[in-house]
């Protein structure tokens, strides 16, 4: 956001440019300030536009939350941050259109379709090479609900792959400096200094398949210092994971989707395993249980509809 802000100053009207500035100051950073905009998903954004309209704000000041928003992800777009923006399919607010569909991109994946992923991620040539250098990186997210961001910046130090744990504090973010007198700009992903939240600081236990993900990491970059590095030990970019996985997603003919929905899957399925919303927000890292609930309202409802269809099959039960 502070790079689109710098970019429109010298595009528009002074006076324009303070109302986008205090619009995304007020309404936009405090929300997504640490978000690596290829981690920002519809769910953001949506929660974004539902915590303004939620206070009571005008429709006017909504709009013109949605359009600094929607303006920042069409520039990065443009830029080739971004593939697609995770705006499309949220509607911009009008009197009487509070019911937003969410995009496709944004459902979870089935558990066929993990299977899918997974055998692709891992496949190798017949030499024994990887047919994707970090394709296990992809498995890991799948297997911890990582945030990508999460993920690229995770050292080695603080894995422990016998006690099944790992650490997160920190993430990456896009970075952007201005590379020629004529303003071409370059895009690279660097360290935050913290991680989106303070609850996003956590420890996460490891099922089998993340154990194992790990561990076949370890051979291909056990040497650096970090679990997704480059092969001379550099900061992997977002764009090239991304760029992976869409690559796994096109050899299985699965539609393209943004590396949030692999963290959006692992958190549905908890949901549908009858886990806790406690436990799964803090195994997300969210800032709170509502957070939570918020985000995965449809899935919350729907398994409040099995609970009811479990009460009326019991008292049926009874009555035999």
């Amino acid at each position: 956001m502070i790079n689109f802000l710098k970019n429109k100053r010298s595009k528009i009207k002074e006076n324009s440019y303070i109302r986008l500035r205090q619009v995304v100051e007020s309404y936009i950073l405090p929300e997504a300030r640490y978000i690596n905009i290829g981690d920002l998903s519809y769910n953001d954004c949506e929660y974004i536009l539902d915590k303004v309209t939620n206070k009571g704000y005008s429709l006017s000041t909504i709009k013109k939350v949605y359009d600094a928003l929607n303006g920042c992800l069409r520039w990065a777009v443009e830029k080739d941050d971004l593939l697609k923006s995770p705006m499309k399919g949220l509607e911009k607010p009008t009197k009487g259109n509070e019911i937003i569909k969410p995009p496709k991109e944004m459902q979870p994946f089935t558990k066929d379709e993990c299977e899918f992923i997974v055998t692709e991620a891992k496949r190798r040539y017949s030499t024994g090479r990887d047919v994707y250098r970090l394709g296990w990186l992809l498995i890991l997210i799948l297997a911890t609900g990582l945030r990508a961001g999460e993920a690229l910046a995770l050292l080695w130090k603080d894995v422990d792959i016998t006690a099944k744990t790992l650490l997160v504090w920190e993430t990456t973010v896009i970075s952007e400096k201005k590379t020629s007198k004529k303003g071409a700009r370059k895009y690279t992903t660097k360290v935050a200094e913290r991680t989106k939240t303070s609850t996003s600081n956590r420890e996460i236990g490891l099922n089998d398949t993340a154990v194992e993900a790990l561990i076949e990491l370890k051979k291909i970059t056990g040497n650096f210092e970090r679990v997704a590095a480059t092969q001379t030990g550099g900061l992997v970019t977002h764009r090239n994971i991304l760029k992976s996985f869409h690559n796994v997603l096109r050899k299985i003919e699965l539609q393209q989707r943004g590396l949030h929905s692999l963290r959006h899957t692992f958190a549905s399925r908890l949901f549908e395993s009858g886990v806790d919303v406690a436990i799964i927000s803090s195994l997300l890292g969210h800032s709170s249980v509502q957070v939570t609930i918020d985000t995965y309202i449809k899935i919350i409802e729907e398994q409040k509809r099995k609970a009811i269809q479990v009460i009326d099959f019991l008292n049926s039960g009874n009555k035999e």
